[in-house]
């Protein structure tokens, strides 16, 4: 079926029929070999996307290609002799597991090229560079990872073709370097990840420089990590840790129902914006992998990292803790999502036992406040009737009727939290505070443990303007006045929409504090 699709979309000019029987031929020579072809991460996303444009429109050739890709690859890396048409893109012929030959700017047809292969080798017609796979093995503890640092596939980061990087020397040693080192680290105290990466990672893509993206992870791309580069060795065994618990998690919900087909948007919070279900149960199961291992590794850092390593524990305890004690109660999980999530609080409850530094505590406490607060300010959309009839009771006298029913809506721009990155200086950099801050600001009061003035300062900002959404939510933080950290957008609007039918603007605090009484 999967050839007659293929036939189908790329039709007469390219022979889909050649292409299957060289990686059947290929199979009955070498079956681990085609496996270890088909089942490389980049592949699986070439087959998702193809797979897709085949069920709509008819795809490109580029796409529909990844057969030919595929056979010919098997074909080098099985002592076939062959000739065959693959695809060109950006310039290149991509082979996966193989490596990657990058073209002259003239002399080949467009979009295709044609390779003979014989003896393991290749020669593409009209030459070109050939740069080999990178593949990297190291072992410890009994244990050994192999796997392909891939720097050249066009679609190594899951998502539309981008043009080849590879790395250079320096930066080649440096990947080498710290994975050798996280290697050794993760396979002394945590080796049943360990276990995990060498049975389920096949390649690890370096991100360019300037990415916000720490690491990444794609269910059509199994065994695949991509990731930004990690300053320490640490660093980069907590994010393969944490990567490689969704790529088994993509596994299982291909397998089994771990939530209803009911739509609706969730609140994560290390996510700024809304998730579905599944979004956050991937987002539980990672952390709690973190979790365990900083719940090891915190006691074992450098003294100089030994603050920072603590604090990622308890930020990260924290965070699973509370999207768990979320879904108590939701109709949405099935039973096996309720056995998921229960599991995950578990193995919570046995890192919890460990006690933290009440000063780290406080201020885990308070990023979680202003993330849950920013979110619900940007995110969650009153019922425009309700905030009337609000309105209309304040300007009554009357009292809060109730709550106003929200929506969860996607989109806008959340606003970034300046109390959180004077929260974080303050414990992990102190020096650093002390010198960058304003006394004078009300983030500074804040940051400081001065709530009092720091509520002053924020009420003062939001009679001034209140289109200041963050001096909202700041009064809400500091005031720690139920309404305003629950339901900030409800009073936002209830407070314009008094001030446009009155022309005299409530006073912030006072209307938070009646919407708190109902």
């Amino acid at each position: 079926m999967l050839k007659s699709l293929f036939e189908a979309s790329v039709g007469a000019l390219h022979d889909v029929e050649h292409a299957w029987n060289l990686l059947a031929d290929a199979e009955n020579i070498a079956p681990a070999v085609v496996e270890d072809v088909v089942m490389y991460p980049t592949v699986g996303v070439r087959l998702a996307k193809a797979l897709h444009d085949i069920a709509g429109a008819a795809p490109s050739w580029r796409e529909a290609g990844v057969l030919h890709t595929v056979a010919a690859a098997a074909a080098v890396r099985s002592g076939l002799e062959c000739a065959i048409s693959v695809p060109v893109v950006h310039g290149a012929v991509m082979l996966p597991t193989v490596g990657q030959w990058q073209l002259p700017s003239t002399g080949f047809p467009a979009g295709q090229a044609e390779l003979s292969i014989g003896g393991g080798e290749v020669a593409v017609a009209h030459g070109g560079t050939f740069l080999r796979a990178r593949d990297h093995r190291v072992s410890a503890g009994g244990r050994t990872l192999a796997i392909t640092f891939e720097d050249l596939d066009p679609h190594r980061e899951f998502t539309t073709p981008v043009a080849p990087a590879p790395l250079d020397a320096v930066e080649r040693e440096e990947w080498a370097k710290l994975l050798d080192e996280a290697w050794h680290l993760l396979t002394r105290w945590h080796p049943g990840c360990a276990d995990e990466l060498a049975a389920g990672l096949r390649a690890l893509i370096p991100l360019g420089a300037g990415t916000s993206v720490f690491a990444a992870s794609s269910s059509n791309a199994f065994g695949g990590i991509a990731m930004s580069a990690k300053a320490t060795a640490t660093q980069l065994a907590e994010a393969l840790v944490h990567e490689i618990q969704h790529s088994k998690l993509n596994a299982l919900v291909d397998l089994v129902d771990l939530t209803t087909t009911e739509p609706g948007w969730v609140y994560a919070p290390w996510r700024d914006d809304p998730r579905g279900l599944v979004g956050l149960l991937h987002g539980i199961y990672a952390f709690t992998a973190v979790v365990e291992f900083w719940h090891v590794q915190r006691d074992l850092v450098p003294p100089a990292e030994a603050r920072r390593a603590w604090f990622s524990f308890a930020l990260r305890r924290a965070q699973v803790r509370a999207a768990v004690d979320s879904l108590r109660g939701n109709t949405r999980l099935t039973d096996l999502g309720r056995a998921f999530v229960a599991a995950a609080s578990v193995r919570v409850s046995v890192c919890e036992t460990a006690p933290v530094p009440d000063d780290l505590a406080g201020t885990v406490a308070d990023l979680l406040a202003e993330h849950r607060a920013v979110w619900r300010m940007h995110h969650l959309r009153p019922e425009p009737a309700d905030v009337v009839v609000l309105a209309d009771a304040w300007m009554r006298d009357a009292p809060c009727p109730g709550r106003a029913r929200s929506e969860v809506v996607p989109g806008g721009t959340t606003a970034a939290r300046p109390r959180s990155v004077l929260l974080e200086m303050r414990a992990l950099a102190p020096d650093r505070f002390e010198r960058a801050v304003s006394l004078e600001s009300a983030e500074a009061m804040f940051a400081r443990g001065e709530r009092g003035s720091a509520a002053a300062a924020y009420a003062r900002r939001v009679r001034r303007d209140p289109r200041d959404v963050d001096a909202w939510i700041g009064l809400g933080l500091a005031s720690q006045v139920a309404a305003l950290l629950d339901q900030p957008a409800t009073v936002r609007a209830v407070h314009a929409c008094v001030t446009a039918r009155t022309g005299a603007p409530p006073a912030p605090e006072e209307l938070a504090a009646w919407m708190t009484a109902s």
